[in-house]
């Protein structure tokens, strides 16, 4: 699209809320493509509900006795829809072997569904004739109860005029020739919704809808191309015949974040253990981590009966249980890299010297008694070396969650366990985020509109490929951890540019 619409991101960032939503995917016709499918069939709606596409598109004409009826043509089997009885159309067959349904029909399957609704009222003989369609599918939407889940659209500026005196839903102008935004904000629409074609053509329509506080569609888009130039230029909805292929892309594309956006910032699981020369849980680990200009290490501490604090994932390490062991022993225990497994203490000496925050993991211990002890000797160690400040605590420990709390310890403390807290649990619990997993992530999509209304932080662990990643940017994550940190970077760095500039001078001075 013109180097997707002269790069819009960069001409209209300062229009774009901090906390733009990314492109809502619309089925064109319903999702008719799919298996046993038609175009305007209730299996089309069905079809695009099933999916989670955003919204489903279809359209309506009023037949002679005053039906609202849904086809996209104006004739089906030599039969002239709108100078024809209900009772011949609606007996008319789609290709997938319904019968032409009626708005009623079709309304109250989509009154059980959760997609919404974007309705497209046809173009009728007099302007009477449409301005009384218009007044009969807003009746209809509020009858049904679905007024919040609709927005209308026409080719009809008689139309795109009468609805906004109907109704306060959006409403939208489908000819870019005939609409230009300054003329529909004048008769009060509130949206420009444009071929492709005319949005290429007329890429400044688009600056000036946004300029204009108007809502930005394009249809009808079917190749991958246009839909992730479309994704990145920021359309607020994206209409296709190919709904489950855009919602693909979507979750694979790096969004240009808003100007005033706040990025994610990048943990290092375990360190950067994947590097050259490192392992999990080593000191070379926190080093390296801090070398690329990680924002975090995450690190994971257990004690040993002697009370020593000592890091180690599994807590078994050579066929011996971390916590029923004192510290000489594990610590003569060797890592992948050659270190010996280090103590809290030797790992916080070298922290010191470094830029990177730490984000602690306390282990879930077999007693309450060996976790609060755990707990205590770790903010002692903390304090000691000056490193509180920069600590952010994790546990899949509901106990230890709690016991933080109490401390108020004044840091960031996360829960790891997705499918024993929700948000409002963990917040109930004195947690400040949710570090779930991908998965609880993906199960649960609700989680992390809930964690901003409760002003939590969220964590997403652990991801390691590029569409993960590029998932949680675009979900606007606050922390993604990771064991593959400086390919996070990267992909960070293309959605903030900013970002670029800061990793790389760090790596130049060292840090």
């Amino acid at each position: 699209m013109k180097k997707h619409l002269l790069c819009m991101a960069a001409i209209f960032a300062g229009f774009v809320a901090a906390n733009a939503a990314p492109t809502k995917i619309v089925a064109h016709r319903g999702y008719w493509t799919a298996p046993g499918s038609a175009q305007n069939s209730i299996r089309s709606l069905v079809k695009a509900d099933s999916i989670g596409a955003d919204a489903s598109e279809f359209d309506v004409y009023m037949t002679s006795d005053g039906v609202l009826v849904l086809n996209h043509d104006g004739l089906i089997n030599g039969h002239w829809v709108t100078s024809t009885s209900s009772d011949t159309i609606c007996a008319q067959k789609l290709e997938n072997g319904e019968n032409l349904p009626t708005l009623r029909q079709f309304l109250d399957v989509a009154k059980d569904l959760k997609i919404d609704l974007v309705l497209e009222i046809k173009g009728h003989s007099t302007p009477e004739r449409e301005r009384e369609v218009a007044k009969v599918c807003v009746d209809m939407i509020n009858e049904f109860g679905l007024a919040d889940r609709t927005q209308y659209i026409s080719f009809s500026t008689v139309v795109c005029e009468e609805l906004p005196k109907l109704t306060d839903r959006p409403v939208s102008h489908l000819w870019g020739e005939k609409s230009t935004p300054e003329q529909m904000k004048e008769i009060g629409a509130d949206g420009c919704d444009y071929a492709y074609t005319y949005w290429e053509k007329e890429p400044e329509a688009f600056t000036k809808c946004k300029e204009l506080g108007l809502l930005t569609n394009i249809w009808t888009v079917d190749d991958e191309t246009r839909m992730v130039n479309a994704f990145k230029d920021g359309f607020d909805y994206l209409t296709t015949n190919y709904p489950e292929m855009a919602m693909k892309l979507r979750k694979q594309t790096v969004i240009d974040a808003p100007k005033d956006a706040k990025r994610p910032k990048i943990v290092a699981h375990r360190g950067y253990w994947q590097a050259p020369g490192s392992a999990q849980n080593s000191i070379r680990s926190l080093v390296k981590a801090d070398s690329i200009g990680a924002d975090g290490s995450e690190f994971d501490v257990w004690m040993c009966t002697d009370g020593v604090v000592v890091l180690n994932h599994d807590g078994v390490i050579n066929g011996l249980s971390v916590q029923d062991n004192p510290s000489d022993v594990i610590c003569a225990q060797k890592l992948e890299n050659g270190e010996n497994v280090p103590t809290l203490e030797e790992f916080l000496k070298t922290a010191k010297n470094l830029d990177i925050d730490l984000v602690l993991e306390i282990k879930v211990h077999s007693t309450p008694e060996k976790n609060a002890a755990c707990i205590d000797e770790c903010l002692r160690l903390l304090k000691k070396y000056k490193l509180l400040n920069r600590t952010y605590f994790i546990s899949f420990s509901e106990y230890v969650c709690q016991e933080l709390a109490k401390k108020k310890v004044k840091r960031p403390i996360q829960f790891l366990w997705g499918q024993k807290w929700t948000p409002e649990e963990a917040k109930a619990n004195g947690c400040t985020g949710c570090d779930y997993a991908y998965g609880v992530w993906q199960e649960n999509p609700t989680y992390m509109d809930r964690c901003r209304e409760l002003g939590m932080e969220i964590n997403i662990w652990t991801l390691g490929t590029e569409r993960g990643i590029i998932e949680s940017i675009n979900d606007g994550v606050d922390f993604m951890t990771t064991d593959t940190p400086e390919l996070a970077q990267e992909l960070v760095a293309k959605a903030y540019p900013k970002y670029k500039k800061q990793c790389k001078n760090k790596r130049i001075n060292g840090k």
